[in-house]
C-alpha cells in the first residue's frame, strides 16, 4: 500500500531531519520516490483516508482547495488545487511563518514579490504569534498600517 509507504517514509525522514529543514529536497524525494497519481488513485479508492483528508481540508480564501493529504506533528503535506474558473476577488499578500515547499503536479503558478515602502499600497500588518503555542493555536497581532510595493512578478513555475 503506497500510502502506509508514504507515511513511513515521512516519519523516517522526520528523524533524520527533525524539522524538515530542506523541504524542497524532502517534496522532491517524496515525488520521485512515489508515483502522485496512482498514490491519488489509491487513496480515493480508500474511505476511511478520504474521510480523514476532508475532515482537514476547505476551500481557502486565496482561491483554492486546501487538502491536507498527511500530517504529522511537524508536517503537513498538502494539496492546493486551483481552478481555472474561479477568480480572486482581492490579493491577499502574506508570507508563511513555516518552511514550505511546492511542486506544480499540472499548470502554472506565477509569485508576486513585495518590500515594505514609505508609499504604495497601504495594507495592515498582522503577525502570528503563540505565547504557549496551546492545543496548536496562534494568535494575531496586528501592527498596524504599512505601505508596499511590489518589486517584479516572481518566478512563473511550471509543473514538474
Amino acid at each position: 500500500m503506497k500510502v502506509k509507504n508514504v507515511e513511513s517514509y515521512l516519519t523516517e525522514l522526520k528523524k533524520l531531519d527533525e524539522n524538515f529543514n530542506s523541504t524542497a529536497e524532502t517534496l522532491n524525494e517524496i515525488t520521485n520516490k512515489f508515483c502522485v497519481s496512482s498514490l491519488f488513485d489509491e487513496i480515493i479508492d480508500d474511505e476511511t483516508w478520504i474521510s480523514q483528508i476532508a475532515s482537514k481540508s476547505y476551500h481557502h480564501n486565496n482561491g483554492f482547495e486546501k487538502l491536507t493529504v498527511f500530517s504529522g506533528s511537524n508536517y503537513n503535506l498538502r494539496i492546493h488545487i486551483y481552478w481555472n474558473n474561479i477568480k480572486q476577488s482581492k490579493p491577499n499578500i502574506h508570507d508563511h511563518r513555516w518552511n514550505f515547499s511546492s511542486k506544480i503536479l499540472s499548470g502554472g503558478y506565477i509569485s508576486e514579490l513585495y518590500e515594505i515602502v514609505d508609499k504604495g499600497i497601504e495594507k495592515q500588518m498582522y503577525l502570528y504569534y503563540s505565547q504557549e503555542k496551546l492545543d496548536g493555536k496562534y494568535s494575531l497581532y496586528n501592527k498596524g498600517k504599512v505601505f508596499l510595493k511590489k518589486l517584479k512578478l516572481g518566478n512563473t513555475i511550471n509543473p514538474m
